[in-house]
C-alpha cells in the first residue's frame, strides 16, 4: 500500500519538475518502488501522468522564460534559435552542398562549377529515365533481324 504522505510529496515534486528521478531523489523514494506503485495503482498512475504533464509544461515555461531573457540580453545563439524555430524566413533549409574538385590542377584554379548532392541525384534520375525510355523503344521498336544461318538459306 502506498503511504499517502509520500504519495502526496512525490506528486508535488513531479508537478514542480516534471522529472521522476529528481522527484524520487528529493522525497527519498527509489525509482523502482515508484514505478511499481505506478504500475499497481491505476488512480496513482493517472495522478502521476497529470502531474508529469504539468511539470513538463512548467519546465518548458521556465526554459522559454530563460531563453527570452537571453534574447533580450542580445545573446546571438538565443536569437538565432528563436528565429529558426519560430519563423519560416529564418528556418535553415534542408540542403546539402557538395563541391567536386579536380585535384590534378597544378595552378590551383577553382573548379569550373559547383554541383550539389541534389544535382547529382537529379542527373542520375534523368540518366536512368532516359535509359528506361531507350529500353522501352527497343522493346517496342522494329523487329530484330537475327543473322542468317546456313539452315535459313534455301538450296
Amino acid at each position: 500500500m502506498i503511504d499517502k504522505s509520500i504519495r502526496k510529496q512525490i506528486l508535488e515534486e513531479i508537478e514542480k519538475s516534471g522529472n521522476v528521478y529528481f522527484a524520487c531523489t528529493k522525497v527519498g523514494l527509489s525509482r523502482a518502488t515508484f514505478y511499481r506503485w505506478k504500475k499497481c495503482d491505476d488512480k496513482f498512475s493517472k495522478s502521476v501522468d497529470r502531474a508529469f504533464h504539468s511539470g513538463r509544461m512548467a519546465m518548458c515555461d521556465v526554459a522559454e522564460h530563460m531563453l527570452m531573457k537571453k534574447v533580450k540580453e542580445g545573446e546571438m545563439k538565443a536569437i538565432v534559435y528563436v528565429l529558426a524555430h519560430n519563423s519560416k524566413i529564418y528556418r535553415p533549409r534542408n540542403s546539402t552542398k557538395v563541391i567536386l574538385e579536380h585535384r590534378s590542377d597544378k595552378n590551383n584554379n577553382p573548379p569550373a562549377y559547383e554541383r550539389t548532392l541534389e544535382d547529382l541525384l537529379r542527373e542520375e534520375d534523368e540518366r536512368r529515365n532516359k535509359q528506361a525510355k531507350l529500353d522501352d523503344v527497343k522493346d517496342i521498336g522494329s523487329p530484330t533481324i537475327s543473322p542468317l544461318t546456313q539452315h535459313d538459306i534455301p538450296i
